[in-house]
């Protein structure tokens, strides 16, 4: 009589079940071929190893369920007729019951687990205690190559892992001794999120001929989500909406003119989206070629300010003073080369939507007088500034208004007919002047300016004498450079005379007047910028 026995042994993986020796026993299943005429069958198995647990069991049917603590076993059956007789005995065959699989604790299938701060992050991986093992095998791994594996006797492990991967890890049970592994587990899949990605900074078209928008890049970044929006008198339209790698955006030329508005997201592999980014630019209508630009750059370095602007300017050399005080019989004459610098600072308005506009300044000047005292006059205007252009490459401001000027006037010792000291003598009157502005590119340009100063009045203070006439002006050639879109220097000359002739009412020199004259080539710096 010969038994034929299917190799194949279910484990179950039911609910453990305790022996007397409160030894864990795992259930398990021997299934064979029956045997014609068979009532019954003995099954023998035996431990292969250290721990020797055999048994026999009596069973009816062609399969035997049974609990055995997890080792290596050999097992035989045979079968009995209808009359009790035993059969031959079958060969011996070799089976493992593994140790139980373990049962995870954390991380579980499908969890994300966030990390807010750093690049690399420990995950605590635990599980529950496996009844004869002796240590546990954890392999983690990623889909990019990554492999790691990690032995412990413990029941938690910690492993520092880069975040932003996706990672999968299984654990086994080990007994050396025995030689037993358990089952492999069920394969746990979890995600690293790392820390929110940074939002991108868009930069700023530098005009209206916007063919092109970027931003900055953003460190682990895997693609922008960018929405471009519209404002239409019912409110914003989304016009596009698209995913993309490269932090450049093009504006196709067909996109009529007006508000945009452009919304852009850095989205990363497990990671945090970053904040949203927005930018508003304007689209000028009708054609936006390079040409096109350039020429409306070349305006705008004419051009430059629309609306309010401040500027400043210094004005430094050495110069020529002279003067003469003549007080009774006594005529005081000064003419001495010295240092003078003038500071401005000056605040104005010019429509976009008029030539028309004006300008107010105040200067501060300075200069050594020739016994090495400092010498400080000051100056007041108010002018209006009508704007025209000859053609797109220049521009002209006329200028128009009043003003009040000091300047210095020596003090005279009436008893030797010496300076003491310097005071100031103010007048005031009308001013005209004339500012020309070329530009050679949308970068570089020059100006040349002449301003005109006439007295209406007579000096101050009001003894000082009968106005006789005056000559004040300057001429100026400078070099401008803009900066940016908002903001002009300048560098050059300027040619600058005061002067005021007076008779003072205590002279007895007849046909000899009073009078004061500054004159010299100054360095001219020069700084204009739109607000």
């Amino acid at each position: 009589m010969k038994i034929i026995i299917y190799i194949f042994i279910f484990l179950l993986l039911g609910r453990d079940v305790y022996s007397d020796s409160r030894e864990y026993l795992r259930p398990f299943e021997i299934e064979w071929e029956s045997v014609e005429g068979a009532s019954q069958y003995e099954v023998e198995i035996s431990s292969l190893n250290k721990m020797k647990n055999s048994f026999k069991k009596i069973t009816t049917s062609s399969s035997l369920i049974a609990q055995i603590q997890p080792g290596r076993y050999q097992f035989r059956l045979r079968a009995f007729d209808r009359r009790k007789v035993p059969g031959d005995w079958s060969p011996f065959e070799e089976i493992v019951v593994p140790l139980k699989s373990v049962e995870v604790v954390n991380p579980q299938n499908q969890i994300k687990i966030q990390n807010k701060q750093r690049e690399k992050n420990t995950v605590v991986f635990s599980w529950k205690k496996v009844p004869l093992a002796q240590e546990y095998e954890i392999e983690v791994s990623r889909l990019d190559g990554f492999r790691m594996n990690k032995r412990t006797n413990t029941l938690s492990l910690e492993i520092d892992l880069d975040v932003g991967h996706p990672y999968q890890w299984t654990i086994k049970a080990k007994n050396s001794e025995l030689d037993l592994v358990s089952l492999d587990s069920q394969l746990f899949l979890f995600e690293h999120w790392g820390s929110q990605l940074e939002k991108p900074e868009i930069s700023k078209p530098e005009n209206l001929f916007v063919r092109n928008l970027t931003w900055s890049s953003v460190e682990k970044n895997k693609n922008y989500q960018v929405k471009v929006f519209k404002k239409l008198k019912t409110g914003w339209k989304k016009i596009t909406e698209l995913n993309q790698e490269k932090n450049s955006l093009d504006i196709p030329l067909e996109w009529s003119g007006g508000h945009y508005q452009v919304q852009i997201i850095a989205k990363g592999l497990l990671r945090l989206d970053s904040p949203v980014a927005v930018r508003s630019f304007q689209l000028i209508n009708g054609d936006r070629s390079p040409a096109a630009e350039f020429q409306a750059e070349l305006r705008k370095g004419i051009d430059r300010i629309s609306g309010w602007y401040g500027s400043a300017s210094y004005l430094v050399s050495q110069i020529d003073y002279s003067s003469r005080n003549i007080i009774g019989s006594i005529s005081a004459k000064t003419q001495f080369a010295t240092l003078s610098g003038t500071g401005r600072l000056g605040i104005g308005y010019l429509s976009p939507q008029s030539p028309w506009g004006f300008v107010s300044s105040f200067d501060y000047s300075g200069m050594i007088s020739q016994s090495g005292k400092n010498v400080t006059f000051g100056s007041l205007e108010l002018v209006g500034v009508y704007r025209t252009q000859l053609s797109y490459r220049d521009d002209m401001r006329l200028k128009f208004g009043l003003y009040f000027k000091e300047l210095p006037f020596p003090e005279v010792d009436t008893q030797v007919g010496n300076v003491m000291g310097y005071g100031n003598i103010g007048t005031s009157g009308l001013t005209l002047g004339a500012e020309y502005w070329y530009t050679l590119s949308p970068k570089l340009g020059f100006q040349i300016h002449s301003y005109l100063y006439n007295n209406f009045e007579s000096p101050l203070p009001s003894n000082s004498g009968k106005l006789l006439s005056t000559t004040s002006y300057q001429l100026g050639l400078l070099g401008s450079y803009r900066i940016n879109q908002k903001t002009t220097g300048l560098l050059g000359i300027a040619s600058r005379v005061d002067s005021v002739n007076f008779e003072n009412q205590n002279s007895q020199s007849f046909g000899v007047s009073n009078f004061i004259k500054l004159e010299g080539l100054y360095l001219n710096l020069f700084l204009e910028h739109g607000f």
